[in-house]
């Protein structure tokens, strides 16, 4: 006989999910190991050397808590385990042919999430990481609101905001590149998945694998080039940072005074660019400054041609 005890915490997440349940001892034959063994709420498989351990215990008499808890359908193997994949095997192991379980009906989506709650928040639980995909799952697919699956699955609101939004890059950013493998920094991947002219993103992607351009510095000058008005003035603006970048590797010598003269060609270029300069009236330049400031750009135009 297994001395089994209740499970406080398989209650609990039965509760929390409104999800009705009874205890009864159920056959060992009407296990659908199968289906239960396929349980992909844990990363690992079932860990025999631990319902060895399990088996032990039950030889010995120790009380078991009966969170073998399954969900029951119709059929010869009418019941199928949503949580106690280990308790269940070490049941196997010993050699006993009845299991004291919690017994619940629910649909597809309800087991889903029972069986990622009881197999990532209770027992031995997991790693923060896997609790937050889990609760993003459960955003993404309407079984949760934001602030249920966070509270629900122990983790930060912000880490499964991040999680979805991660995720949302890296489809768009697979629909545009047929397959190829993504393997940009995070902060490269949220602002290329937000370009949406097909010219400006294959520009992103040539500053992207041009050899000098940090992750950030990359980030940033698509976010700014995807602020211009124009699909032009985008494009215009990252092949100026490239060729910058490509100025920079190709040259001998450098120097303080070459690596700022370069920066201040390049500014006025992206802001240029960016204020989509045609007038000088389109950058709100006034009556009476107008003389002033033609007489600097021309200055400004006669020592950059006598270079």
């Amino acid at each position: 006989m297994v001395n089994w005890v209740q499970d406080i915490m398989a209650e609990n997440i039965l509760g929390r999910l409104r999800l009705t349940y009874t205890v009864e001892v159920t056959p060992d034959a009407a296990i659908d190991r199968k289906t239960s063994r396929a349980n992909t709420a844990r990363r690992e498989r079932l860990d025999h050397s631990r319902a060895h351990s399990i088996s032990e215990s039950i030889k010995r008499g120790d009380p078991i808590p009966f969170m073998v808890l399954v969900r029951k359908r119709s059929g010869n193997y009418c019941f199928v385990i949503a949580g106690g994949n280990h308790r269940d095997e070490a049941c196997v192991i010993a050699g006993v042919k009845e299991r004291k379980c919690y017994v619940t009906e629910c649909n597809d989506a309800e087991f889903t999430n029972l069986c990622r709650m009881l197999n990532t928040v209770v027992g031995e639980g997991s790693g923060d990481e896997l609790k937050i995909e889990h609760a993003a799952d459960a955003v993404q697919s309407g079984e949760m609101n934001l602030s249920t699956a966070a509270r629900e699955y122990c983790v930060p609101r912000s880490k499964v905001t991040y999680c979805i939004r991660q995720r949302k890059a890296h489809l768009r950013l697979q629909s545009r590149m047929s397959g190829k493998k993504i393997s940009f920094p995070k902060e490269v991947m949220f602002a290329i998945a937000d370009i949406q002219a097909d010219a400006v993103f294959d520009e992103a992607l040539v500053l992207v694998k041009t050899k000098g351009v940090s992750g950030k510095s990359c980030s940033k000058i698509i976010r700014d080039a995807i602020k211009l008005p124009t699909e032009d003035a985008q494009i215009e603006m990252i092949r100026a940072s490239v060729r910058e970048a490509q100025s920079e590797i190709n040259s001998v010598v450098s120097s303080p005074k070459r690596k700022r003269f370069l920066s201040c060609i390049s500014q006025t270029e992206n802001c240029l660019a960016q204020l989509n300069v045609k007038a000088l009236s389109s950058v709100d330049i006034s009556k009476e400054d107008e003389l002033e400031v033609r007489l600097r750009c021309k200055t400004l135009a006669n020592i950059l041609n006598s270079l």
